[in-house]
């Protein structure tokens, strides 16, 4: 795409930055494994339900824009969120955005799309969701 060019586009646990604009990401991973709603997870050797995770995206942009993140679930319908970062000024551009497990509480394949300037997608990403076996 004229204009952007993703480097990175990425889920992990844990992310942080450093004060000259480092990123560090944790626990880089493309499924999320839940109990069982009849079956709560129950803590034991560190083991705990996930409450939430990043999305991570490295890019270079040539001009001012706007990158944004939509978000579908397995049916196609749209997670509502204001997820967009206004981007000031040309070069290299990298960003988080946090996403609370609870709105993935449904199996199957979660489709996160990054887009330029709300018209064109850049680069497209899934996420499993599944239970844990019983």
């Amino acid at each position: 795409m004229d204009g952007c060019k993703v480097l990175a586009f990425l889920f992990c646990e844990r992310a942080s930055s450093s004060s000259d604009g480092k990123a560090s990401l944790h626990g880089i991973f493309d499924a999320i494994v839940l109990s069982s709603p009849r079956r709560p997870l129950v803590s034991y050797l560190g083991a705990r339900e996930p409450t939430d995770f990043f999305v991570f995206y490295k890019a270079v942009v040539d001009q001012p824009c706007t990158l944004s993140l939509r978000v579908f679930d397995p049916n196609g319908g749209e997670i509502a969120g204001e997820r967009s970062d206004p981007i000031e000024q040309p070069g290299l551009v990298q960003s988080v955005w946090v996403m609370a497990t609870a709105f993935f509480v449904r199996p199957g394949t979660y489709k996160f799309e990054l887009w330029h300037n709300f018209s064109a997608r850049l680069v497209t990403a899934y996420l499993e969701v599944v239970y844990a076996a019983a």
